[in-house]
């Protein structure tokens, strides 16, 4: 789930390989179905940079990117493995991490724009999520292992 104010975009999904994302524009009262494509895989996490830009990732190692709001959406990448969150630090930084896992190796992404690039295979089972501080006043990265 990821809000900008009142707007707000929510991803899921279901078994096998279904994505789901709603959008709301009144802070969660109602929610509209969005139509990224179809077997993308189940939604684990999504970011938007701004109202228009976003992103998100998959169980199936998809990258997907929005540049109007969600209308429509976009495969930008596919590297292997299974995606479970995607971060951006604080506007005007242009690039955004992904983590997950591929096989017995967790895999760290970076991503600017529609370029999506493997960083890193580390030697643990997996990266479940990466977040950053919500403005450039906080310094600290943050990865979750487990």
């Amino acid at each position: 789930m990821f809000f900008i104010g009142k707007e707000g975009w929510v991803v899921g999904g279901y078994y096998p390989d279904t994505i789901k994302i709603y959008h709301t524009t009144v802070g969660g009262l109602t929610f509209t179905n969005q139509y990224p494509p179809i077997n993308s895989g189940e939604g684990m996490s999504i970011f938007m940079r701004s109202l228009q830009d976003g992103y998100t990732v998959t169980n199936t190692d998809r990258v997907l990117r929005t540049q109007d709001g969600g209308i429509n959406w976009t495969t930008i990448g596919s590297l292997g493995g299974l995606l479970y969150s995607v971060s951006f630090p604080p506007l005007p930084e242009p690039t955004g991490y992904i983590c997950g896992t591929g096989g017995n190796n967790g895999k760290f992404l970076h991503v600017t724009g529609s370029f999506l690039v493997l960083d890193t295979v580390i030697t643990v089972g997996s990266l479940f999520s990466i977040s950053f501080p919500v403005n450039s006043n906080e310094t600290k990265k943050m990865i979750i292992i487990k």
